[in-house]
């Protein structure tokens, strides 16, 4: 799991456009959540520190697998949310697209309580 996210880096650090590695994260977001998640949550640790990088993980990777995720793997990742602030910042830079709106609500809820603990 720790090379594809480092390969997506990679991808997205050194040649933009080329997402062979974020190709993987979007088809195992519906047949293998559980790896998808993992790969998501090493990218996230893997840029915290470049706020660039960061932003494209959340608006990507991210923003793609709470898109296509089951309902039932959708509210483990909220669960992860409740104790991980890193997953609550990302989840400020992620947009609806396809989501539900009950869904992107509840990514919008934990977007406040990372801004709100900021202040």
């Amino acid at each position: 799991m720790l090379d594809v996210a480092k390969d997506w880096v990679s991808e997205t650090k050194h040649e933009p456009g080329v997402h062979n590695a974020g190709i993987n994260i979007i088809a195992w977001s519906t047949s293998h959540p559980e790896a998808a998640f993992k790969v998501i949550q090493a990218i996230l640790k893997l840029t915290e520190d470049d706020g660039n990088l960061f932003v494209c993980s959340a608006a990507g990777p991210l923003e793609d697998f709470l898109s296509l995720c089951s309902d039932e793997f959708a509210e483990l990742v909220f669960q992860v949310a409740e104790i991980d602030p890193r997953l609550r910042r990302a989840f400020q830079h992620v947009w609806q697209q396809g989501m539900t709106d009950a869904r992107f609500k509840r990514v919008q809820g934990y977007s406040r309580a990372a801004n709100d603990a900021k202040s």
